[in-house]
């Protein structure tokens, strides 16, 4: 009985986590494709708002310091 909630459980959450991960993409390709209101690439937005070039864009050293945020904080959750 134990192992089959558990398994139900993790399956769930499985579930869930893909089926929130593919509705948070279409609506983001759908804001910024159609409404031009969101961020095409989140590790580019917090690279850009790390480095304080939110009036010039991305550039190689902010997608490179992106990278390790967006990591710490998915670990992190």
């Amino acid at each position: 009985m134990g192992w089959h909630r558990l398994s139900h459980a993790l399956l769930t959450g499985v579930v869930d986590g893909i089926v929130g991960t593919a509705a948070l993409k279409i609506v983001r390709i759908i804001g910024f494709r159609v409404f031009h209101a969101m961020p095409g690439s989140m590790p580019e937005l917090i690279g850009v708002l790390v480095t304080n070039r939110f009036m010039y864009g991305p550039d190689l050293y902010s997608n490179i310091l992106s990278w390790p945020i967006i990591f710490s904080t998915a670990w992190a959750s």
